[in-house]
């Protein structure tokens, strides 16, 4: 059966002609395509965010989560619960595949993001972890203390570079806000070649204050300089 679904991959309408489906069949129609988007999705990941990334499909589902009739409803239901279920061992590989990028052991990420048939990576499935956060039938059947435990362990990797970097200037990572940065400071230049401590001085750590409007006079009618034509040009 791996070998059927293999080959759909060729069929470019696959996707948008499920979604319409669900969007606008029949109730027998509409289940049974929610019911074969599941299969493809459990068989394959590569699946995911070609459905799940979009908010068409997201808005049907959760559309069909309010239907009160007994047959589309439960569908439904199995259909949210199955998909629920492949959000921790996505976020188990995408945290692996971060360290391993993070730490030199894969050097190819952007060749691997960029193989559709057969990525290398799952960093790319992501997004399909948020686009369910913010479904309401998926949230919450998605988050459960397991996930949340992930999520934060996954906050905790992708932030490590930035304490260190944080740590190298200096800042403490809790006072930084949007502007904090753009301070000028007082640059590291041990063991730069170019640069001596003596280059810096008091006067760079100031902070040019902003210019309130109106401050900055306007040029006159004679301070402008008149614009000179290319017919002008042409004449002389």
């Amino acid at each position: 059966m791996n070998r059927y679904i293999l080959s759909l991959s060729d069929d470019k309408q696959l996707v948008s002609g499920l979604i319409s489906l669900i969007e606008q069949g029949i109730d027998v129609l509409r289940v049974k395509a929610l019911l074969f988007v599941a299969l493809l999705c459990k068989n394959s990941r590569r699946w995911l965010p070609h459905f799940f990334c979009n908010a068409k499909l997201i808005s049907d589902v959760d559309r069909l989560g309010k239907e009160k009739e007994g047959f589309i409803h439960h569908c439904t239901e199995a259909f949210v619960q199955l998909v629920a279920s492949l959000v921790p061992g996505i976020l188990d590989t995408v945290s692996s595949d971060i360290q391993q990028v993070m730490v030199g052991k894969r050097h190819g990420p952007v060749t691997a993001l960029a193989g559709r048939a057969h990525p290398k990576s799952t960093i790319h499935l992501f997004p399909v972890i948020l686009h369910l956060l913010g479904s309401a039938s998926f949230k919450h059947r998605v988050v459960t203390g397991h996930v949340l435990l992930q999520l934060a362990n996954l906050i905790k990797i992708l932030e490590a570079p930035f304490q260190v970097l944080f740590k190298n200037l200096t800042v403490d990572i809790k006072d930084v806000k949007p502007t904090y940065l753009l301070k000028d400071r007082l640059r590291e230049v041990e063991g730069n070649p170019y640069f001596s401590n003596k280059d810096v001085t008091p006067s760079q750590t100031h902070v040019v204050a902003e210019v309130p409007s109106g401050t900055i006079p306007s040029l006159t009618h004679m301070e402008q300089q008149p614009e000179i034509s290319a017919n002008s040009c042409i004449l002389v």
